[in-house]
């Protein structure tokens, strides 16, 4: 269709979904029926949305792996969050390796819970009710800006929201914490818009009740944060009143919201304190860690949320949005509102710049406000331009709106995360390594009946989505003598991955299964000399290249997929050490995505050695075997197989 790497489909759905969003922009600005325009507007939202949710038919690793699982076991019971279906060894207190699973709250987990127990296990189910929320958003949007300002900052503020990239990389669950913060963006949205709907209407109780509805999910979907939507009301009501902030009667519908979020949210927190005292403590308290301590590595300096701003809405965002707040001013109709808003606006960005725990989605429940300030530059914009139905000044502007908005959406940037497009200058650990997960889990559900069987050497986090994709118990690591017996006095039996070569000991054991496919299969093995022409032989025992006096023979396995086991005669693997910035140790035991490389020939005896990341293998200054990311034909890149 035009020149991609998306799949046919896939550029059918983004090619419909941009012809609408065209047609909404230019019957914006030349019809006067705006609701077809809006129309219009969220079919081309929705294609934008079912694009993101079909970019992969796996679940991402981490976090959309452990939240689809943990909803797939609560479609069983609700109320009984549980990593492991069935437990067969003791789990610590680790949201990652632990049976009770309260790491997140409930509301989007019953959700995905439901649309799985509707349409089966599979990453379409747990995204769905994210792309129903995420259009639904743009509603909230465009009502929003429609409501305080103009229509037209509401649906150019609908647009932005609409096509931004980050927002919509959220949805493919390819970005933490995924769902999770879809849900709790829309409801937060859901809140400002009844809150917005109650100042034009106060009298009218069900902006009320809709307020504390929204507020209660919202907080039983990610935490406290949910309160800025009272937050904000709280200031609205002491800007307009001055004088008389004090008075209680001016907060009796605030505090009928706030009784009814409590309601909703509360007695779930009851619940599990009575249900699971011991994880419910846990979890609290690591709520409170991440005031004091950066949580799992999830650290910054003060400027984090600043550069945060350009990842989120693009390299000129910082000065856009501050563009945007500064006329969001003139047109927002009542300044209390404004102010209320801006308050809550720097409030969260303040906070969170202060907590020691960072990532960038906590500021995302204000984002709205950024794209009603885009949404004021965009109606500026058009004032200079477009003024007096020029039709020339309308049609300039019309095509400059479209193309921020095309921009925002960044379909490169999405071409290189989800596709092969960029195989050689970007890393497919993940993506290879899921994608490859998948396979073998379609393999497993066709062909394995049997459901007396535990499966291990599945990898980390690749159990959680083997779990998920498959109704067996999955563990990432090989099986101790511990493991077997606990396993078969259990009434068990024991399965294993194979993902390449095995350790002989388990290879040879009658007593496991070993599920292995085709692309696995062995084509040839060869023993031989590895050596680098520029620095010498590789070594079994350090981690540099040695003289020919140190030199050791290595056995290469070849698979059918192309990949390349290089194996010391003593059954240990060479692996990229990671954790050791790159090294390559031959202390590996399975055959993983690490443990994986690819020869590419340059002669016919003389090849590259290339990683899974598409880094290739080399020597350093020292001699020691590492690997970089750019080739050049000046380092030592290539080696040779020799007998002697």
């Amino acid at each position: 269709m035009f020149d991609s790497h998306f799949a046919l489909n896939l550029q059918i759905i983004v090619a419909l979904a941009f012809a609408f969003l065209t047609c909404s922009v230019f019957h914006f600005e030349f019809f006067k029926t705006k609701r077809i325009s809006f129309f219009l507007l969220l079919a081309g939202g929705f294609g934008i949305k079912l694009f993101m949710v079909l970019q992969s038919s796996y679940l991402h690793g981490w976090d959309e792996a452990f939240h689809g699982l943990v909803a797939k076991n609560m479609g069983n019971n609700p109320f009984y969050p549980v990593l492991y279906k069935k437990t067969f060894f003791v789990h610590g207190p680790d949201w990652y390796d632990t049976t009770i699973w309260l790491h997140k709250q409930p509301w989007f987990l019953w959700q995905m819970a439901l649309s799985i127990k509707l349409l089966g296990a599979s990453a379409f189910a747990v995204r769905l009710p994210s792309l129903i929320y995420m259009c639904v958003g743009i509603y909230f949007v465009y009502d929003i800006g429609k409501k305080i300002a103009t229509e037209r900052i509401g649906f150019y503020a609908a647009l932005f929201y609409c096509l931004n990239n980050y927002m919509n990389e959220q949805l493919s669950g390819s970005i933490a914490t995924d769902h999770n913060d879809v849900v709790f963006i829309t409801l937060i949205l859901a809140g400002i818009w009844a809150f917005v709907k109650h100042t034009i209407e106060p009298d009218k109780l069900k902006y009320v009740i809709l307020i504390g509805v929204f507020c209660g999910t919202a907080i039983l979907t990610k935490w406290l944060v949910a309160l800025i939507i009272l937050f904000c009301w709280f200031w609205y009501i002491v800007l307009n009143n001055k004088k008389e902030f004090y008075r209680i009667k001016l907060y009796v519908s605030f505090f009928k919201s706030f009784f009814i979020a409590l309601a909703i949210a509360l007695p779930w927190q009851i619940y599990i304190s009575l249900r699971f005292p011991v994880e419910s403590k846990n979890e609290y308290a690591l709520n409170g860690k991440h005031m004091f301590e950066a949580i799992e590595g999830h650290s910054g300096d003060r400027y984090y949320y600043y550069d945060g701003l350009i990842q989120q809405y693009g390299y000129l965002s910082p000065l856009f949005c501050l563009l945007g707040i500064v006329l969001l001013h003139k047109y927002i109709r009542q300044k209390s509102m404004y102010y209320a808003l801006l308050i809550s606006f720097v409030f969260v960005y303040v906070f969170f710049t202060f907590v020691v725990t960072k990532m960038h989605g906590f500021t995302l429940p204000v984002s709205f406000f950024v794209f009603l300030g885009f949404g004021a530059i965009a109606h500026r914009f058009n004032e200079k331009i477009a003024a007096n139905n020029r039709f020339a000044g309308k049609f300039l502007f019309t095509i400059l709106a479209l193309v921020f908005g095309f921009i925002s959406f960044n379909l490169e940037a999405i071409q290189a995360r989800h596709t092969n497009w960029k195989t050689a200058q970007q890393g497919t650990f993940w993506t290879e390594s899921e994608s490859e997960l998948k396979e073998i889990c379609d393999y497993i559900n066709v062909t394995e009946k049997d459901t007396g069987y535990v499966y291990f050497n599945c990898d980390f986090p690749g159990n959680i989505s083997f779990m998920f994709e498959t109704n067996f118990v999955g563990y990432a690591r090989l099986p101790s003598d511990y493991d077997v017996k606990t396993i078969k006095d259990k009434g068990y039996k024991i399965a294993i991955l194979n993902r390449g070569i095995l350790p002989v000991e388990i290879e040879n054991n009658k007593e496991f299964k070993i599920i292995s496919i085709d692309k696995f299969k062995v084509i040839k093995r060869d023993t031989c000399y590895l050596k680098s022409l520029k620095f010498g032989h590789f070594s079994n025992d350090n981690n540099k290249l040695t003289c020919n006096t140190n030199k050791a023979k290595f056995i290469f396995t070849y698979f059918k997929d192309g990949s390349v086991q290089i194996k010391t005669e003593n059954n240990s693997l060479a692996r990229i050490a990671y954790e050791y910035g790159g090294l390559i140790l031959l202390d590996g035991t399975k055959y993983y995505v690490n443990e994986r490389f690819r020869f590419e020939a340059i002669t016919p005896t003389v090849f590259k050695i290339r990683t899974s990341e598409n880094k290739y293998l080399r020597s350093n200054e020292n001699g020691e075997r590492v690997i970089t990311s750019k080739f050049e034909d000046s380092d030592d890149f290539k080696f040779m197989l020799s007998q002697d």
